[in-house]
């Protein structure tokens, strides 16, 4: 089964929650973006239900909140749309002509940042075998960007 998630960064204290998006928009027109934790069941012989709900609504910093890519790094770390990564050949060696990169969701694919031939994570997968490291995200680690998709 597909394992769909998101994170984002706690408006209140920055910390990373995991779970469900939910954006709500206020009467006069205003955003906010909340994750409901994935962890998140209902005791029915607690609180109020909707007590329960409210209390697993975190609200997050919009530009923060990211999709699971549904591919693991080489220890086994979930990879977020957001995070940067470090990639290797079949041999352990650093890639040489994109040695960091962050990911990213464009035109319907999750794409690598400074691969031009191979744009999308399927194909560097399958036809280069690269191996990929999470080393931060473009939120708590913005010296480690390579370029911007837009350079």
């Amino acid at each position: 089964m597909k394992k769909i998630k998101f994170r984002g960064k706690r408006k209140d204290n920055e910390e990373w929650v995991y779970g469900y998006p939910i954006v709500l928009k206020s009467p006069i027109g205003e955003k906010n973006c909340f994750i409901l934790r994935e962890d998140f069941e209902i005791d029915w012989a607690g609180d109020y239900p909707g007590t329960q709900l409210l209390e697993n609504f975190i609200e997050v910093i919009p530009e923060t909140v990211g999709q699971y890519i549904e591919i693991d790094d080489l220890h086994g770390k979930e990879m977020f749309e957001g995070d940067i990564i470090k990639l290797y050949q079949p041999d352990g060696k650093t890639f040489s002509e994109v040695p960091t990169a962050y990911i990213f969701y464009e035109k319907g694919a999750w794409r690598v940042s400074g691969f031009d031939k191979f744009p999308y994570i399927s194909d560097i997968l399958s036809s280069l075998e690269l191996k990929f490291e999470v080393i931060g995200n473009i939120h708590d680690n913005p010296e480690v960007l390579p370029t911007k998709k837009d350079d």
